[in-house]
């Protein structure tokens, strides 16, 4: 909800994310004990994971479903913590580094593509660090409330997402700017 983003932010912003890591196991078993169509969506997701790992005859139960829930909290705590500003806290290994300075120092840019395998908000780290322009290209209609709590915590920065544009894109490469697209996965 959105009055429990606000509450969040207030807390990031004094006190930091550490400090609020011991309410993601409430918070995860909230959801897997009273959030029904949830609770389905996630058993959905995870039997579709089992059968495309050759586990056809599993079902997600209670604890895959409260591991999923406590994942996705862990997730949005870290990214509302990047945002924050609190990039210290976080040991980023980052592979292909090299590669990404080679480019940035010719001038060029560059076109990444995310498979919601990691944070893509990490790349920011990554990006304020090298002082590096990235765009990234993603649906964001589905993420109305979180992107206002990321607003919140950082004026400066645009939500991945917002005010960015399919067309026209391929030029701003040319100029060093590195540009990511997380793509909608269809079932």
């Amino acid at each position: 909800s959105r009055f429990v983003l606000r509450v969040l932010v207030w807390l990031i912003r004094r006190i930091g994310g550490a400090p609020l890591r011991p309410l993601l196991a409430p918070i995860a078993i909230y959801y897997t004990l009273f959030a029904v169509s949830a609770r389905r969506a996630s058993r959905r997701y995870l039997a579709r994971i089992d059968r495309a790992r050759g586990r056809v005859d599993r079902k997600p139960g209670l604890r895959e479903t409260y591991r999923h829930f406590y994942s996705f909290a862990e997730g949005i705590l870290d990214r509302l913590s990047l945002w924050s500003g609190d990039y210290d806290k976080f040991e980023v290994v980052l592979h292909g580094r090299e590669s990404m300075e080679e480019i940035v120092e010719s001038g060029r840019g560059a076109f990444m593509v995310g498979a919601h395998l990691g944070n893509f908000d990490m790349l920011r780290l990554v990006a304020r660090e090298k002082n590096i322009p990235v765009n990234v290209l993603m649906l964001a209609t589905n993420a109305e409330r979180i992107n206002e709590a990321f607003e919140a915590l950082c004026e400066t920065a645009t939500p991945w997402g917002r005010g960015v544009g399919v067309g026209g894109r391929a030029r701003p490469l040319e100029g060093g700017v590195f540009a990511g697209v997380v793509p909608r996965v269809r079932r």
